[in-house]
């Protein structure tokens, strides 16, 4: 017996709901996939090379020391402004620490960020100098330029090593500013990691000094302040850098008042973020947060 065809609409028809099926998938693997701009992503990266060049002093590449930054819960203080003034610059600094996820002390806590506004700072610094050098680590190197610069704003980073293990090391300002200037410096605890690829004391932010000249902020508002104030006091950066065209709120006191900066740029909190959850041990550090500013400014 002869199989029964089916009538020629019929399978017309089956046909046709077939294609119908099949054209989505036909249509997503004739579109194009998104191709990334590999032009621009170089162009961006070069860019970001030479922010961290600014702000590290050092290029990306540079394996002689980590990138200074916080361990410990940050303790603000701020002085010497009006009531309300301090109120509202104390007020937004927290919020921006809280914003990139940096731990704050609890109330009632020791200050160790110390936010400062003084007239004609220089001769009331100097006596603060010879009085408590305790206060400044008993540095001596930067001690001239820190007290005579013109600058409106100033910071004094008190820094000391901790070892690998979490413990203390000798004050990184007493030996490695001094000392082994320039020069990378290791204690072995034969930990089995390598001292080739990680350091063995890292510098790390114990306490900040901010001090604002109240001659030389006038057409700066509070937000404007503490957003400058987190961003200088957040790492160890370089304030004498041109950062050119880069968005960063390290040009507020250098950019035209037009062009002034209002808060923290995009590159600033990739910056901190980048720097905040990198290994600081890591020979690395400087190129690793250059590949997470690059991927998180793409896109």
């Amino acid at each position: 017996m002869q199989p029964r065809r089916r009538p020629v609409l019929q399978r017309f028809l089956i046909a046709a709901a077939t294609m119908l099926l099949l054209v989505p998938a036909i249509q997503v693997f004739a579109d194009p996939l998104p191709q990334i701009d590999v032009h621009a992503r170089r162009e961006i990266k070069k860019s970001v090379d030479s922010y961290l060049f600014a702000i590290a002093h050092a290029s990306p590449g540079a394996n002689d020391q980590p990138i200074m930054r916080w361990t410990v819960p940050i303790c603000p203080m701020v002085s010497g402004f009006p009531h309300g003034l301090g109120q509202a610059l104390f007020d937004h600094f927290t919020e921006v620490i809280d914003s990139l996820g940096r731990p704050r002390g609890r109330q009632g806590c020791k200050p160790n960020f110390f936010i400062i506004t003084i007239f004609h700072p220089e001769a009331r610094l100097r006596e603060w100098w010879h009085a408590h050098p305790a206060a400044f680590s008993y540095r001596v190197e930067g001690t001239e330029k820190f007290l005579s610069t013109t600058d409106p704003v100033r910071v004094w980073y008190c820094n000391s090593g901790v070892n690998m293990d979490g413990t203390g090391a000798l004050d990184s300002s007493m030996v490695l500013d001094q000392v082994f200037s320039g020069l990378p410096t290791f204690v072995s605890h034969g930990n089995g990691r390598s001292i080739r690829s990680e350091f063995q004391v890292m510098p790390q932010l114990k306490s900040v000094i901010v001090i604002i000249d109240s001659d030389k902020i006038d057409g700066f508002d509070t937000k404007q302040l503490s957003e400058y104030v987190a961003m200088v006091g957040l790492s160890k950066v370089n304030m004498d850098a041109s950062y050119g065209d880069t968005p960063t709120i390290l040009s507020l006191f250098s950019a035209p008042v037009s062009e002034r900066p209002q808060t923290l740029s995009d590159w600033d909190r990739s910056f901190l973020r980048a720097l905040y959850q990198t290994d600081e041990a890591s020979r690395s550090q400087r190129g690793t947060i250059v590949n997470h500013m690059v991927a998180d400014l793409v896109h």
